[in-house]
């Protein structure tokens, strides 16, 4: 979930449940995405960039993952599940 300069992350599997709260740079509406978390995860091991861009038009839509420095210019973009 993306709330105001703050993103909620969640995660469940077999091992149990996790959550962790990360500061960003956020000031539109609240929104939630799901999406398998193994695919944010490779983005983020393959980036040299310690910033990200993270850009989507809703639960539903793609979400796309840039590094703001370094690394070229390349974008990774990972399809939601659906919340239920």
């Amino acid at each position: 979930t993306l709330k105001k300069n703050t993103l909620y992350v969640a995660a469940r599997g077999q091992g149990g449940e996790a959550v962790d709260v990360l500061p960003v740079a956020y000031e539109g509406p609240e929104v939630s995405v799901g999406m398998n978390a193994a695919f944010p995860l490779d983005f983020l091991g393959a980036t040299t960039s310690p910033d990200v861009a993270v850009q989507g038009a809703g639960p539903d839509a793609p979400v796309r993952f840039e590094p703001v420095e370094g690394d070229g210019r390349y974008v990774y973009v990972v399809m939601p599940l659906r919340l239920g």
